[in-house]
């Protein structure tokens, strides 16, 4: 009778419960909840590894954060030759080498290469449309070389102005004034381009690309010539002191 008394009480005991938890639920506006069925020690287990799982994600997403700032900041870009200026009479190794090191030399460089490779495409490729391709399509395709198109002396002419002004431009690569003859380079082939021959517009543009970076990392002309009137200006000191002017004993 005593363990019927009990297990009554104890059902007695649950309902009860149950009643408070489902009013108490009604009050707040929540669903009721239903009796946890789970044991103490186990309940406290599962908070503990609930606990442990949220610091580990807690940890990897600042992980994940630091990893994405860090990949996010901009590596500073190392100095590449031709970004500083130098002094010509002290740069050493190959005349190539000296080149590349001046501001602007390596896009002058460049643009010998490139006339060097447009020239050959010219002589060899059929990069012209004839009069004749033109009336007979409306979508026509380049049937002859330069000479085909421009007859073999203004042919000859128009190759040979980037080649002059290419190869004058790299002969004056270390001089002083090599900015001035690098422009002028860039108009002479920019007057190719306008003789309808667009194939070497690369070739000015790196021409007058390599003035400009040139002048930037320099400084212009006239800071030059400040500069020089500045220390021409400026008297040496004489390290002798003034003459005693004394009277013969």
């Amino acid at each position: 009778m005593a363990n019927k008394r009990d297990t009554a009480q104890q059902k007695r005991a649950r309902q009860n419960r149950a009643q408070r938890e489902a009013l108490a639920a009604r009050t707040q506006g929540g669903a009721p909840k239903r009796p946890s069925r789970v044991a103490p020690s186990t309940a406290e287990k599962l908070a503990s590894k609930s606990a442990s799982s949220s610091s580990k994600d807690a940890k990897g997403t600042a992980d994940a954060k630091g990893a994405s700032s860090t990949k996010g900041a901009r590596r500073p870009r190392p100095v590449r030759p031709g970004d500083v200026p130098v002094d010509v009479d002290t740069l050493q190794g190959s005349w190539r080498q000296k080149v590349s090191q001046v501001p602007g030399g390596s896009q002058v460089l460049m643009a010998g290469i490139m006339t060097v490779v447009v020239t050959i495409m010219l002589c060899f490729l059929k990069l012209f449309v004839s009069e004749e391709a033109q009336a007979a399509s409306k979508k026509p395709k380049a049937d002859q070389t330069i000479f085909q198109s421009q007859g073999t002396g203004r042919a000859l002419a128009i190759m040979a102005i980037p080649l002059v002004a290419v190869s004058i431009s790299l002969v004056v690569a270390l001089k002083p004034f090599r900015r001035r003859v690098w422009i002028g380079a860039a108009v002479a082939v920019g007057v190719t381009v306008a003789l309808q021959v667009p194939f070497y517009l690369v070739v000015a543009g790196l021409l007058g690309f390599g003035a400009y970076k040139s002048s930037k990392v320099e400084g212009g002309g006239a800071s030059r010539s400040k500069r020089r009137r500045a220390q021409a200006s400026e008297a040496p000191l004489d390290e002798s002191g003034p003459e005693e002017d004394g009277d013969p004993a």
